[in-house]
């Protein structure tokens, strides 16, 4: 019986250090330069989360902590991968603008320099 409690217990810390660290990873998640750390803290809250949800599983006791963990690390992380995906789409986008006004600026620069010889031919023919 002593030793069905002692797993439970393992059970339920795995599941409360699941839940800590998905409530960790939301904290950083919003707190500007520091999201990088909410990755693994996410990542690890799924893993402590699976493995407390599964122990609690075959010892037939309470898997809410663990369940509640694993729901925190899985939403935070696909939160964070969203988050990702917007930012690397903006940056994207500023990327094609700034190809676009250097296609602009080099077409100018061109315009400009058969502009100058052309005149430098005018000069050219009016001297010779």
């Amino acid at each position: 019986m002593e030793n069905n409690l002692q797993s439970s217990n393992k059970a339920e810390r795995k599941g409360i250090a699941s839940l800590a660290l998905g409530i960790s990873a939301i904290c950083f998640f919003f707190i500007p330069y520091c999201s990088i750390v909410a990755i693994p803290l996410g990542i690890l809250s799924i893993i402590f989360g699976t493995i407390g949800f599964s122990q609690a599983k075959k010892l037939n006791v309470s898997t809410s902590t663990p369940k509640a963990g694993l729901m925190v690390g899985i939403s935070v992380t696909a939160f964070i991968l969203v988050r990702l995906l917007v930012l690397i789409g903006f940056m994207a986008v500023e990327h094609v603008h700034r190809k676009d006004d250097m296609i602009e600026k080099i077409k100018s620069i061109e315009a400009e320099k058969k502009k100058s010889d052309s005149l430098k031919m005018v000069k050219d023919t009016v001297k010779g």
